[in-house]
């Protein structure tokens, strides 16, 4: 599991601007395939920035780079749950500037709004 985790980290860690402080990605995965994520920057300032604010104030390149950089996480995501002993239905990660470690929650429940929040 910690090679799929350590991908996510590396993806996430590449596609942030020179200023941040901590990545949050939000995550689902269904046993029918379905997988979806959102992520949000925070930085230095405390101010947060979502992934669609992110892709909108960057050139086409970026914002092509960032969502094949989304589609890149959602696929080891996938692998991630595949991989897992134990089932889980969402998760979230946080990775912060000062040590770059991945800490990580699954959980086993029904996803609900208040998961995302």
């Amino acid at each position: 599991m910690n090679i799929y985790i350590n991908k996510i980290r590396d993806i996430l860690v590449d596609l942030m601007p020179k200023h941040w402080y901590k990545i949050y990605l939000y995550f689902e995965c269904s046993e029918l395939g379905s997988t979806s994520g959102c992520y949000y920057i925070k930085t230095p300032g405390g101010s947060i920035i979502q992934y669609g604010e992110f892709i909108y104030n960057f050139s086409d390149e970026n914002s092509e780079r960032m969502k094949q950089g989304m589609y890149d996480i959602l696929t080891n995501v996938r692998l991630l749950h595949e991989a897992s002993i134990e089932k889980w239905t969402w998760g979230t990660m946080y990775i912060s500037r000062d040590d770059y470690e991945p800490h990580c929650e699954f959980h086993n429940d029904p996803v609900t709004d208040d998961c995302w929040l």
